[in-house]
């Protein structure tokens, strides 16, 4: 070996040796990482879903105001205070299970406010941003005594609140599937911006009509266990992936995502009451 060729073999056997010990690095420090099929590293997707979010529950009236009152067929007197209150506590329960917190209104047939109805709905809203809610669930049965039947749930929200449209609308396809053939038509969303209960929020607010009380049918099917059982999990089932779809999206707890709009003309009520 001549003294030029010396020269070149010493660095030559310094790369070699400083590639057998990166290549040696990598099949130790780097057996974690998967690589694409052009030596990427890929990293491995651990989703951990937070559930830390707050979700009041609003049953609808209270007190004195006992809203929709209807007579089953044993006869025994169904008011939709009752009916909601009953209602919120199982979705409450069911959400807890799910790892979130729940807060209501009224645990009870007590009100917020000793006002009129109006003042009563502005005590729940401070309510609500007092304790920073993450979503307002308002739980009502609807009436309509007018021409021509009016059943199935209806899902309220308002237009310039954002997440608002994105949860009414995951709630009412959840409810669709849950209860939409026991009633025989699926649940509508709309937009609407004069229910007190849906301004003035700093976080998606939605009013949920789960039923008529005012159409037999609907009103028979609401009382049984399949039915309630079966609203509860559309409700829970919808709120959770509510928040697993803002976490996706955002990789945030907490943050707030608006979706694309649904547009419906759902039958109306009074809004006076709500």
């Amino acid at each position: 070996m001549t003294q030029r060729e010396r020269r070149y073999f010493g660095p030559l056997i310094c790369l070699v040796a400083l590639g057998i010990l990166l290549f040696g690095y990598l099949l130790t420090e780097g057996r974690g990482m998967n690589f694409a099929t052009h030596g990427v590293p890929q990293i491995e997707n651990n989703e951990e879903f937070c559930t830390d979010f707050l979700i009041c529950l609003d049953p609808g009236h209270g007190g004195a105001d006992p809203g929709a009152v209807e007579t089953a067929e044993d006869g025994k007197v169904v008011r939709e205070k009752d009916f909601a209150l009953a209602l919120a506590h199982r979705i409450g329960a069911q959400l807890e299970e799910m790892g979130y917190r729940v807060c209501y209104t009224r645990e009870g047939d007590a009100r917020m406010s000793k006002g009129n109805a109006r003042d009563e709905l502005h005590a729940r809203l401070a309510f609500c941003n007092a304790h920073e809610v993450d979503l307002l669930i308002s739980l009502h049965a609807n009436a309509y005594r007018g021409e021509g039947r009016a059943y199935g749930a209806r899902v309220y929200y308002h237009p310039e609140t954002d997440g608002a449209c994105a949860a009414a609308n995951l709630f009412a396809e959840s409810i669709s599937q849950h209860t939409g053939a026991m009633i025989g038509r699926s649940a509508r969303t709309e937009a609407d911006a004069t229910y007190a209960i849906l301004s003035d929020t700093s976080f998606p607010s939605l009013l949920l009509e789960v039923g008529f009380f005012t159409d037999p049918f609907e009103f028979a099917v609401m009382q049984t266990e399949k039915w309630q059982t079966a609203m509860t999990e559309a409700l829970a089932t919808a709120t959770d992936r509510y928040f697993k779809e803002k976490n996706r999206a955002a990789d945030v707890c907490g943050s707030v995502l608006l979706f694309g709009q649904m547009e419906n003309s759902p039958q109306k009520r009074n809004k006076n009451a709500r």
